[in-house]
């Protein structure tokens, strides 16, 4: 790339290309796909993909243009409050600034079409300040959090006190006059929409006499009854009087203590001709309205115009009760309207409706609005014909009592009791119609339970034990089961994210954003210390490990790890994890899911049933699995997630061979299993070992063992995108640049690398220096990105140092010298949660691809509270070390890399299962033979076939498939999906004596191989 001046077109357009900027014009975002140019973006608008994933949202259009709109907008004002605060910018600059992120979104998916529209949206919803200048449209945004008005409001309050009373009688002339102008505008507007001139729905007043407000609304165009046909059209005037009831007289020109009973009136019925009474018959000067008044009798006229539009009503009252609305502010009245009405749907046989009824009451300091409640008849059609649909925009209210007394004391009571029925009932009927319309047209109302087969944002989840909570996720996603098709396409975590059975995962365009269940299947003191704790102190055993803990157990052992399992992760998780902005999770499991033999301890098969349940769920909320073979026979690293902590005995020592051969035949089982096409597009990636301990098993066996389990799986699945899952390795601590050229040619082999800051054993950098240590990271990464193939990050945490409660262990001890400060999350000062956030930044931005150990930390049923709070995602999620929106981390590295070690998302062809994929470089795998020619700690050359093995003459397990009670008949799959895998399983041999599996390092190498015989 040139090299150009700073600052001017050209240097800004290299900066551009160097982050990825290319979604200028030529970008499908429904596909989230860049064409080079036009006749690239042709080839793909015509791609069966494109025309695939159109008919998907074709459906719903609207809905996914109100999702990207949604998203367009949080991203944006994410940036500019961020970024630049409250401060005045310009517009443009925030934009830049937007599309520098190369997952942005691109506008023109958005329902604006240009930059201007959205900055004006911006200032009609009241997100930011607006104004434009010659150099073009400036926005500053707008602080509505609680903590910013509180913080504005106690700075007014004391500004007030410390106000002289001159400047406070200013200050209030000042707003009055700002409210005024405010108020001239608005009636301009609605006077020109309306088009009749504000003096038609004025109010009439005599000279002298005090302004009184009448509410009523005018009689409606072509209503018909006996009083009005009888009357002239000089009688029937086109303004409002002040009172409809009794249209000449003033109530408030008499004592209000001795005013006509109008309720009684109201009853007897209305003389609307007005010859009786010529006191009060001049006209009265229009004078000008508030908005409310005008809004409200705007909307009463609306309403009885729809109403009479459809047919020839009659009128007829069937009942007028009245109520009172206590008036501290006018335009009070308005929402109280507004919340008493609902929309109706269908051909209601009677309309209610509440409107003001008669001049303001003072009494007692206090002012009522009474309400006229109308009940008519909906319109009839002709004879024998169907009732005509009525507007939608109804308004309904349920009946008021009537005020019978005329005393005033008992006015006034039979006023407040009124507003109470009325309030009880604007709020009771509305939710209750409001549900039930909910229930109808969005299947996800409590009240159709676990009949609901997908909802959004707000919807009600009932879980298999009954519980219910509401589903939350603010990124566009959804979720989507049918109890009757549970293997039908699932939901979708986040608008960017793909939908489960929509389409395949395709690395490099697709970014994976995970957690780890960690300590869930395979518990671990740490993140589940509640569970040892009962037992560490009060067994006969030390209980260290799950071996130990199962022993401690004993009869109870079932009973007490299946309520861990069904309580430490459930249906709520993934539903959170999907509103997290996450996509992916990884699942440790130990091999005790398929079976244990001789006398491990272990649970058998019940950790299995809870890891179906977390692929229904999975597919549920649109979550993918990385399955992760986290526990193998014999102990891969000698540590506690092994299944039992010390010795390692796996590919190495006597046993070493034999516990590998017994886990390939586990690899097996679990692939067959998830390989079947009802559970292929939730698990996408199988990991065969975990943290396998490089530095005592050796490069030689690790590399041979990796080879196995590969040409094993393979074999099972076959070759090429689709054929099974991505088969993951694990680094081994060493870094990836070490397995640059490992098996080249394999099909869909990933990397694995977890780094840990937290285990480095540096005790004196300063934490803000080590905040920005895992951005070095990036570089090897990407790296790794372009000469292995795909590779994430399986681990990693925001811990700067090894606190927490048994995080080496039971009885370990941390190496850091004060850990009282990090143990204690509740006391974090701000300093420390930003530096925790940027190391949960530079970690998620080097990686790329990653998945956080781990989601949750149990509570100490000691300590009260979560002990090792730099692991736990959710609590940093819920304090702030953890970025709500894990897509702010993009580019938070970017200055550490160069150009050239830019990783371009294009991985080598065999990598992503192309062509070759699968052809694996025959020196490698003469290199990589199994057995190893040697083995730890000293064995090698003749002794290597003295070491016992296992036969592969066993029947071969097939893990149970699902039970789904909607669908009794559903194919849920036979366990295993290539009947042409038909190698048996590794057992022993017949009359051989073996060494204890667990502990056999320093047990005696046989003399001569075991036959079968006894020798």
């Amino acid at each position: 790339m040139p090299r150009a001046e700073v600052g001017t077109p050209k240097y800004v357009a290299n900066k551009m290309k160097s982050k990825g900027l290319q979604r200028l014009r030529w970008y499908c975002q429904v596909c989230e796909k860049q064409c080079r140019d036009e006749n690239g973006f042709k080839c793909h608008s015509q791609s069966e993909a494109h025309l695939r994933q159109m008919l998907v949202v074709g459906e719903h259009a609207g809905s996914h243009i109100a999702n990207f709109s949604s998203q367009f907008q949080s991203d944006f004002v994410q940036i500019l409050s961020r970024r630049f605060g409250t401060k005045r910018v310009l517009a443009n600059r925030v934009y830049q600034e937007y599309i520098a992120d190369k997952q942005h979104l691109h506008m023109n998916a958005t329902r604006w079409v240009t930059l201007t529209e959205f900055v004006k949206h911006l200032s009609r919803t009241g997100v930011a300040r607006v104004d434009e200048t010659e150099k073009g449209w400036f926005i500053a945004w707008i602080d509505s959090s609680p903590k910013a008005l509180a913080k504005a409001e106690a700075s007014m309050k004391k500004e007030r006190a410390t106000m002289s009373d001159e400047a406070r009688e200013r200050m209030l002339i000042a707003e009055q006059i700002e409210r005024a102008k405010a108020e001239a505008v608005e009636d301009e507007h609605s006077d020109s929409k309306s088009g009749s001139p504000p003096s038609d729905e004025g109010l009439k007043r005599d000279e002298g006499e005090k302004v009184v407000l009448s509410l009523s609304a005018k009689v409606p165009t072509g209503l018909s009854s006996a009083s009005t046909s009888a009357s002239s059209p000089s009688a029937a005037p086109a303004t409002l009087k002040l009172n409809p009831l009794k249209p000449n007289i003033n109530p408030l020109k008499a004592n209000p203590l001795k005013r006509p009973n109008v309720f009684k009136m109201a009853v007897g019925g209305t003389n609307s001709s007005g010859s009786n009474d010529k006191s009060n018959d001049k006209k009265r000067p229009a004078s000008a309205m508030s908005v409310a008044e005008k809004l409200i009798l705007e909307d009463q006229e609306r309403k009885r115009r729809l109403l009479y539009s459809h047919a020839e009503a009659t009128r007829r009252p069937r009942s007028q009760n009245f109520v009172a609305y206590e008036e501290k502010k006018r335009t009070g009245l308005l929402p109280l309207l507004e919340l008493i009405g609902f929309q109706s749907k269908g051909s209601p046989s009677a309309l209610f409706v509440l409107t003001p009824s008669h001049p303001s009451i003072a009494c007692n300091s206090t002012t009522y609005v009474p309400l006229r409640l109308e009940l008519y008849d909906a319109p009839q059609g002709a004879l024998g014909e169907s009732r005509p649909s009525l507007p939608k925009e109804l308004y309904a209210v349920a009946p008021i009592a009537k005020r019978s007394s005329r005393r005033r004391r008992w006015v006034i009571t039979g006023l407040l009791v009124g507003l109470v029925v009325v309030i009880a009932a604007a709020i009771t009927v509305p939710l209750v119609l409001t549900r039930k319309n909910s229930s109808n047209d969005n299947n996800s109302s409590s009240n159709d339970g676990n009949s609901a087969t997908s909802g959004a944002s707000g919807s009600l989840i009932t879980m298999d034990d009954g519980t219910q909570f509401t589903y939350k996720n603010d990124f566009g996603g959804d979720w989507v089961y049918d109890p009757k098709k549970p293997f039908e396409s699932g939901g979708k975590s986040q608008s960017w994210s793909k939908r489960i059975g929509s389409g395949e995962w395709v690395w490099g365009q697709d970014i994976a954003r995970g957690v780890n269940l960690g300590g869930w299947l395979v518990s671990e003191p740490f993140i589940s210390p509640s569970l040892y704790e009962k037992y560490v102190n009060n067994s006969a055993i030390p209980v260290v490990d799950e071996w130990s803990l199962s022993i401690a157990m004993g009869a109870n052992l079932a009973e007490e790890m299946e309520e861990h399992y069904k309580t430490f992760i459930t249906e709520k998780d993934f539903a959170d994890i999907a509103a997290a902005g996450l996509n992916w999770v990884r699942i440790p499991i130990g091999f005790w899911a398929i079976e244990a033999i001789n006398d491990e301890p272990f649970l058998v098969g019940t950790s299995w049933k809870y890891f179906l349940k977390a692929i229904v769920w999975a597919r549920k909320y649109g979550i993918r699995i990385y399955l992760d073979l986290h526990s193998l026979p014999g102990s891969q690293n000698g540590w506690n997630h092994s299944g039992k902590s010390g010795s390692v005995n796996f590919m190495y020592g006597v046993m070493g061979v034999a516990n590998a051969q017994r886990t390939l035949t586990y690899l097996r089982i679990l692939t067959e299993f998830v390989s079947q096409d009802q559970y292929r597009d939730v698990v996408g990636i199988v990991g065969i070992v975990n943290e396998i301990l490089w530095g005592t098993v050796g490069q030689t066996p690790v590399q041979s063992f990796y080879y196995a389990a590969y040409e094993a799986i393979r074999k099972a699945t076959g070759s090429g995108a689709g054929s099974g899952p991505y088969i993951a390795i694990h680094e081994g601590f060493q870094g990836p640049a070490i397995w640059e050229g490992f098996l080249s040619g394999a099909d869909r082999l990933l990397l694995d690398q977890h780094p840990y800051l937290a285990f480095m054993g540096d005790h004196t950098t300063s934490p803000d220096a080590l905040a920005a240590r895992p951005c070095s990271w990036a570089i090897a990464t990407n790296q790794s990105q372009k000469a292995f193939g795909v590779t994430v990050g399986g681990e990693f945490s925001s811990a700067i140092n090894d606190c927490g409660l048994w995080l080496s262990g039971i009885g370990s001890k941390p190496g850091y010298p004060d850990c009282t400060p990090w143990d204690d999350w509740s006391s974090y000062s701000s300093q420390t949660i930003a530096t925790l956030k940027q190391v949960s930044l530079a970690s998620m931005d080097a990686l790329q691809n990653f998945f956080f150990w781990t989601w949750k930390i149990g509570n100490s049923s000691v300590l009260g509270t979560s002990s090792s709070p730099m692991w736990h995602y959710k609590l940093g999620l819920e304090q702030g070390w953890i970025p709500r929106d894990p897509r702010e981390a993009i580019g938070h590295c970017a200055s550490v890399l160069k150009s050239s070690q830019i990783f371009d998302g294009n991985y080598p062809v065999t990598a992503t299962g192309g062509v070759g994929a699968g052809t694996v470089n025959p020196s490698q795998a003469s290199s990589h033979a199994f057995p190893p020619p040697t083995i730890g700690p000293s064995f090698s050359g003749t002794q290597i076939a003295l070491l016992p093995t296992y036969t592969p003459t066993g029947s071969l397990k097939t893990l149970p498939a699902p039970s789904f009670t909607a669908a009794p008949s559903a194919k849920v799959g036979t366990g295993w999906d290539n009947p042409s895998d038909s190698s048996l399983a590794f057992v022993p041999v017949n009359g051989c004596q073996y060494p204890d599996a667990w502990n056999a390092v320093n047990a005696t190498l046989p003399r001569n191989p075991c036959t079968g015989s006894g020798l």
